[in-house]
Formats: C-alpha cells, structure tokens, sequence
C-alpha cells in the first residue's frame, strides 16, 4: 500500500470588478488638452494575483484621444474638448489581473458648452459712400460666433468707440450699417 498526496493549485479564476462609474464628470468646452477626466477603479476578490492594471480598449469609441497610466486608472484627455466639434467621447476601460482575467467597462464623457466670444472673420475695409446717396454695408460677414443659435442666442450689433456718422443707423439685430451719408465713411 502506497499514499498518494494530491496537490491542488489554486488558481486565480475572478476577475477584477471596476467600481467607478460608467459616467465621467463632465469637462467645460475648451479647458486645455492633457486634464485628468476619470480615474477607473476596481476591486479584485482573489487571493492571488491581485494587483490590477488599467488600460484602454483599443479601437473603441474615441480611445486616440486619451491615455492611461495603467498603475493608478488615471485617464487623461489628449484632445482640448470643443463642444461644437465634439459634444461627447467615449472609451472602454479595462481592468486586468495578474494572471490576465480581464473586465471591462464603457465609459461615457460630456463636453459642457460655453458662450463663446464672437470673433472677426475678415477685416473691415475702408468703404466710400457717394455724400446724400443712400448706403447699406452688411456688417455680419465680418463676425462669426459659433454660439450665436440655440441656447445662447443671437448676435447683437452695437458701436463701442465713437459715434455713426450723421444720417448713418445701425441695426443692433441685423448687423446692417445703413442711411444717407453726409461725407465719406
């Protein structure tokens, strides 16, 4: 008669569990490229191998817009978010054991629009009026607002320096600069 010991190994069969969420906090439009958006987080009931490390699904959603620092979960947004291009992004997070049991979890993140300032899209060049001839300059080719529907309204028209010429009015909705001129303008 012979005894026979049987080992058995134990083996790391669970993956990690990701406890943070599947929404990140929104990011104002146009905070600067490089900021920290999300940070994944996991727990790992094993009794071995259970150091986690964190990566990024590839090819899915917007994963080329971001990085990971696979220690800590830390993600971070390579692109400078601009709400009118892109309202939102997405990636899948993927936390990943020691003896590679792997979970994943999609993660949604918001861009917040902002009121931004109207800007000049061509300059305004020196324009002649014939004197006691009517005049009419559409003033809004010359500015662009990217905001200037929806949410945050129209464009507003108004002279900031000085004073129009005499007979020369300016509609503050339409942008058009328009009258009878008494000189050159």
């Amino acid at each position: 008669e012979r005894a026979v010991t049987l080992a058995i190994n134990n083996l790391d069969e669970v993956a990690p569990t990701i406890t943070s969420a599947a929404t990140a906090t929104a990011i104002n439009e146009n905070a600067g490229a490089g900021q920290l958006v999300y940070t994944g987080t996991s727990t790992d009931s094993a009794d071995i191998s259970a150091d986690v490390s964190y990566s990024l699904k590839p090819s899915t959603g917007d994963v080329s817009a971001f990085s990971i620092n696979s220690a800590t979960g830390a993600v971070t947004l390579t692109d400078n978010p601009n709400f009118e291009t892109k309202p939102s992004y997405s990636f899948t997070l993927v936390a990943t054991d020691g003896a590679g049991n792997a979970t994943e979890r999609a993660v949604t993140l918001a861009v917040t629009n902002l009121n931004e300032a109207p800007v000049t899209v061509d300059s305004i060049a020196t324009q002649t009026a014939v004197t006691n001839q009517p005049f009419s300059l559409g003033l809004q080719s010359y500015f662009s607002d990217v905001d200037a529907t929806g949410t945050f309204g129209t464009l507003s028209y108004t002279v900031t320096a000085g004073t129009l010429p005499a007979g020369l009015v300016l509609n503050s909705s339409t942008g058009v600069l328009s009258g009878t001129a008494s000189g050159v303008v």
